[in-house]
């Protein structure tokens, strides 16, 4: 506890990048330390061993018996690492953590459920999308207050320059439709190794450029809304969005193929979760739409599987989400990948280059 208390005093004199970098190297080093020795216990107790889709293609049969719950670590070190090196606490990081904590909370439920009943059903996804959305939606009221009138309750086009829409009240069941539909992508997109480890690592440092960009002195005055005048509440995000990337660096180290671990859904739940409440914290909504656009595609797969099938009785994919339906098709786990990742990188890029910054 003393070292813990001495690395948080230090931080509050230490500038926004140092301590930045300080939370993302925490994060790796805690994650690389734990895993392995999670992974060994684990398997010793044979007791959280992911459940293997009955459905789901014939490859995936040989993952059985691999360690689940990985995303405790992720998580773990994620808020270790922004407790010590955020330095101050204001009402925006504050949410940031809230939510994620509860929607980690909420796939940690889901795993105990789905390790007690041996099977992959897990908690009611009509009650998991409902809480969800009622914590999205607090935390998005609640963050009314921190941004001037006009950029409140607005969606902005990060596009089209001063372009926006006004949504007044409406503007909190969006935010919150945004955190529940990143958190859901982002759960459905694991499924293969490594994969949502490296889109979402991929998204988040996108989300570090921004806001690098958003806090440059000569930029900031130039973006498409006021950032000026909540810059020392938004700073306080490079800290978050280091260490989580830090998490998700060092759960790679274990999560790549051949995974030893899989995150499970507190892990995937908890981390699309924290990546939606940043977008929303940043009004950002839209950048990430397209910045994650597979994750957009991921969940656009599953609703036009399950109407395709209940008006026609039929599959429009082999199978659902999209990942899924390559594999389906013949193509190998890492190809898949691979290919989804460097999919990622050019939208991630073309985001950036569509910024109306410059």
């Amino acid at each position: 506890m003393a070292l813990l208390s001495n690395l948080f005093h230090i931080s509050w004199h230490l500038n926004i990048m140092y301590r930045a970098g300080f939370a993302f190297l925490t994060s790796v080093l805690l994650v690389i330390f734990l895993g392995r020795q999670f992974i060994r216990l684990a398997k010793k107790s044979q007791r959280i061993m992911q459940p293997i889709r009955e459905d789901g293609p014939q490859q995936h049969f040989n993952k059985e018996g691999t360690p689940t719950l990985g995303g405790v670590i992720i998580m773990g070190a994620f808020w270790l690492s922004s407790f010590i090196w955020l330095g101050q606490f204001n009402k925006i990081v504050v949410n940031i953590l809230l939510v994620s904590f509860v929607f980690a909370l909420l796939g940690f439920i889901d795993d105990v459920l789905k390790l007690t009943f041996k099977n992959s059903k897990g908690l009611s996804g009509k009650i998991r999308l409902l809480l969800g959305f009622i914590v999205a939606s607090c935390a998005a009221y609640s963050l009314i207050d921190q941004y001037p009138p006009n950029i409140a309750t607005s969606v902005f086009f990060p596009f089209i320059h001063s372009f926006y829409i006004p949504l007044s009240i409406f503007i909190i069941f969006f935010s919150g439709f945004v955190v529940v539909g990143t958190a859901n992508s982002v759960n459905l997109t694991d499924g293969l190794d490594g994969l949502a480890s490296l889109v979402s690592i991929t998204i988040l440092i996108t989300f570090l450029f921004l806001l690098i960009l958003i806090l440059s002195p000569d930029k900031y005055t130039k973006f498409n809304y006021s950032a000026i005048f909540y810059y020392n509440n938004i700073r306080q995000i490079l800290v978050l969005l280091a260490a989580l990337i830090g998490a998700l660096l060092g759960f790679l180290w274990y999560n790549s193929a051949p995974a030893k671990i899989f995150m499970g859904d507190v892990g995937s739940l908890g981390i699309g979760g924290t990546l939606g409440i940043i977008a929303v914290s940043l009004k950002q909504e839209l950048f990430l739409a397209v910045a994650g656009i597979f994750l957009v595609c991921e969940s656009v797969s599953v609703i036009i599987q399950v109407y395709y099938f209940k008006f026609t009785g039929k599959r429009y994919f082999l199978m659902a989400p999209l990942h899924h339906h390559y594999e389906k098709k013949g193509m190998s786990e890492t190809l898949i990948v691979k290919r989804i990742w460097i999919f990622t990188i050019i939208m991630c890029v073309l985001a950036i280059l569509l910024l109306d910054v410059y």
